[in-house]
Formats: C-alpha cells, sequence, structure tokens
C-alpha cells in the first residue's frame, strides 16, 4: 500500500491513506472514513471522485454488512479502468493515532 496523504481544504484535516480491515474498525467505531477510486488524485480540486462513509445504524444489520454493502456499492458505480478497479480508505490523522496506535 502507499503512503498517502491530503487536507481537506473545506475543513483543514489532514487525512492518512488505510487499509481496508482498519476502515472497517474505524467504521464500526462510528468514525467517518472516506473511500475513492485508487487512481485518484486526491490534491486535484477537480477530481472529487471520493465519498464520506459514516455508519448511523438505522437501516439494521451490523456495522459490518452496512460497511461491505456500502464499499460494493461505490466499486460497482465508481470504479472503473480510467479511476482505479480497487477503492483507497482515508482517515484523519488524529482518528487513526488515536484508534490504531499499536
Amino acid at each position: 500500500m502507499r503512503v498517502e496523504t491530503f487536507i481537506n481544504p473545506r475543513t483543514d484535516t489532514e487525512y492518512k491513506r488505510i487499509t481496508k480491515v482498519q476502515a472497517q474498525k474505524l467504521f464500526a467505531g462510528g468514525h467517518a472514513v472516506i473511500i475513492a477510486p485508487c487512481m485518484v488524485n486526491m490534491h486535484n480540486p477537480w477530481h472529487h471522485f471520493w465519498a464520506i462513509l459514516q455508519y448511523n445504524g438505522i437501516d439494521g444489520g451490523t456495522p459490518a454488512e452496512h460497511f461491505n454493502r456500502s464499499v460494493n456499492s461505490y466499486i460497482y458505480y465508481n470504479c472503473c479502468s480510467e479511476l482505479g478497479r480497487y477503492p483507497k480508505f482515508f482517515a484523519p490523522a488524529a482518528v487513526i493515532e488515536q484508534h490504531l496506535a499499536q
């Protein structure tokens, strides 16, 4: 996995790339996770192909089921040969340090 970071200009928050397993763990904990196709440049303001995933528990099911359903839907509608065939995940650096530090 490549080491990637970007700063969201709207919130001035630094985001770091994480694995799918780490994203699922944060998602189940109620934290927001950003998903984007793997070849998208996150620094380009004209390419806003990323989305925010957050578990709210309204539709029922477990957080793992909701995460998998959301990721599969995102892959189906947004990933292609031009943007990348699989997604990459990002989370705020402060959340990563607090919840994923070992």
